[in-house]
């Protein structure tokens, strides 16, 4: 059976000292990667980079101004 993959879209990430907006891809119960504006070279590169995370999630959550504790 494949791990089902969830997508947490557009959430306020507070960890580890800084606070940002972005996405958080979680496998089954873990964090499998933190997607953030930031770490993309320009901003088509970014949208591009969401929209195959959502594409390939099993289910995307919209969580725009809530606020996400990795790890809490």
């Amino acid at each position: 059976m494949f791990p089902k993959l969830t997508l947490l879209k557009n959430g306020i990430i507070v960890n580890e000292g800084e606070c940002f907006v972005g996405n958080v891809m979680i496998e089954d119960d873990r964090i499998l990667l933190i997607i953030k504006r930031g770490d993309f070279s320009t901003e088509e590169v970014y949208l591009k980079a969401i929209t195959v995370a959502c594409a390939v999630a099993d289910k995307v959550i919209d969580v725009t101004g809530m606020r996400i504790r990795p790890g809490v």
